[in-house]
């Protein structure tokens, strides 16, 4: 039978362990999309048929203007067959980005509320 001592021990290295975990995609995603919906942005999860490589999500202002966001875990980025297909939807007009964190997420929100046609990356 383990010790008190030994239990807060293996307690706390439980605790750092999980300190250094890196937040999940949907600790990054959830965040962003509720802030978009409190800004009255249209948020759908968006799958298509397949073609598992297309972004996350499907996002709409108020005014009309639809984006993608391909939703990553923290210092991650998109996988070479996400980037084509982000190649291939950009060449097309399409807006498509990249979020690993929330801050970013919510500031590119924020660009796109401010304006119908604002675009944060042009």
């Amino acid at each position: 039978m383990p010790t008190l001592e030994e239990l807060q021990e293996r307690a706390a290295q439980v605790k750092e362990r999980a300190a250094k975990k890196k937040p999940l995609e949907r600790e990054v995603e959830g965040p962003v999309k509720d802030y978009a919906r409190s800004k009255r942005f249209y948020v759908r999860k968006f799958k298509s048929v397949n073609n598992r490589a297309v972004p996350d999500d499907i996002f709409s202002t108020p005014e009309g203007v639809v984006f993608f966001i391909e939703f990553k875990r923290p210092g991650k980025k998109a996988t070479p067959d996400q980037a084509d297909e982000h190649k291939i939807m950009r060449a097309h007009g399409l807006k498509v980005h990249v979020i690993d964190n929330v801050a970013e997420g919510k500031r590119l929100i924020d660009e796109y509320a401010n304006g119908p046609d604002a675009d944060p990356f042009a």
